[in-house]
């Protein structure tokens, strides 16, 4: 399967157009478009381009590109769980309460204040 039968694949489990789908990516309609032309060679395909089809689609770029997806994290989630990924690529996944969670949401507003 190639990029382009990934992201037809994933337009229809989620049940959205080209026009949604152009919508949801922020593309510009003549680079979106060209990406289904069949003249279109897919190496030469920007990677901002498939990386805004990606997000988009709530999907990873590795998917889209090779068809598998490394970063998948599998397990049941909601609103209060934080999902850790280590500098060796291990993944913790926590259940924090409510109160903790306002506590997280609030020192990361604080961290990311500081990068700006």
């Amino acid at each position: 399967m190639e990029l382009i039968d990934r992201i037809l694949m994933l337009m229809q489990q989620q049940n959205l157009s080209k026009a949604d789908l152009r919508r949801l990516s922020g593309l510009k309609k003549s680079t979106f478009y060209k990406l289904f032309d069949e003249k279109t060679n897919p190496d030469k395909i920007q990677l901002d381009t498939i990386r805004a089809i990606a997000d988009a689609l709530n999907t990873t770029l590795d998917y889209l590109m090779t068809g598998r997806d490394t970063q998948t994290v599998m397990g049941s989630f909601n609103a209060n769980t934080i999902i850790s990924i280590g500098r060796g690529g291990q993944r913790t996944i926590y259940h924090i309460s409510d109160e903790d969670s306002a506590i997280v949401d609030n020192l990361l507003e604080r961290l990311s204040k500081k990068k700006d």
